[in-house]
């Protein structure tokens, strides 16, 4: 992820908590009480049968007690993907040179404590992991990979990377990813998880749906900011996620 994105999701998350600090007591709490029920699942049967030495293990464990999505973690674990956590002073991920690949994370030594923020990070670049090694590669999402690298879907990205367009797409899945985990993780009020609103997670553009971004790359144009994913690939993405699907768009 860019140092730029980065700097102003995290300005978006800061924005979000001084708001919430403004309000009065009474607002705050009209805010944050309802509703209180975890949509997502966060455990599964087969939780238990993952390899505890897996280096994504850790993380998986710190997400599950914040009452995260878990599909990305287990998926990699079950796969027995290389993917390691390192220390660095921005989160990005790195791919292996033939397989694996290395995610960095301020403070990675300490994932019990990070903030929501830090864990929207996080996701974002625990999806390009997921991306790669899985999504790209497993059979049961070849039907999910016919349909988003078609000729249609590929020309829509192609204005936010002319060379890699199916680039494009996998960060505008991720930068959605990041902003749908800001959102989505429980914020601790009085000493109680407060969850949010299923309803809040339908398709919105600027809201749950983040365009590719990166244009301060090279190879990226400034179009890659307007260039968003489709109300589908949304649908398809929230699932991949949470297990569940969105709720239809907001007309």
């Amino acid at each position: 992820m860019a140092t730029s994105t980065f700097l102003k999701r995290y300005a978006v998350f800061l924005m979000f908590i001084t708001a919430l600090a403004s309000c009065g007591r009474s607002d705050l709490s009209r805010l944050m009480t309802e509703p209180s029920k975890r949509f997502w699942p966060v455990t599964e049967p087969a939780d238990s049968q993952l390899d505890q030495g897996h280096a994504l293990f850790r993380y998986m464990n710190a997400a599950k007690a914040r009452e995260l999505p878990l599909n990305f973690f287990r998926e990699l674990i079950r796969l027995n993907a290389a993917v390691s956590v390192i220390e660095g002073d921005w989160p990005t991920y790195q791919p292996g040179v033939l397989y694996g690949g290395t995610i960095s994370m301020p403070s990675a030594g300490r994932p019990e404590s990070w903030t929501n923020g830090e864990w929207s990070s996080f996701y974002n670049e625990l999806f390009h992991a997921w991306y790669g090694l899985v999504f790209s590669r497993e059979s049961k999402y070849s039907d999910a990979r016919s349909k988003i690298w078609t000729e249609e879907r590929m020309n829509h990205y192609r204005k936010a990377h002319p060379a890699d367009p199916k680039l494009a797409q996998e960060d505008a899945w991720s930068e959605t990813v990041a902003s749908v985990m800001i959102q989505l993780a429980p914020l601790r009020m009085d000493g109680q998880l407060k969850y949010p609103d299923f309803e809040k997670f339908s398709y919105s553009i600027g809201r749950t749906v983040a365009p590719v971004s990166h244009s301060d790359r090279p190879g990226y144009t400034p179009e890659a900011e307007n260039t968003y994913p489709a109300e589908w690939e949304y649908h398809d993405l929230f699932l991949f996620l949470t297990s569940m699907a969105p709720p239809p768009a907001q007309k």
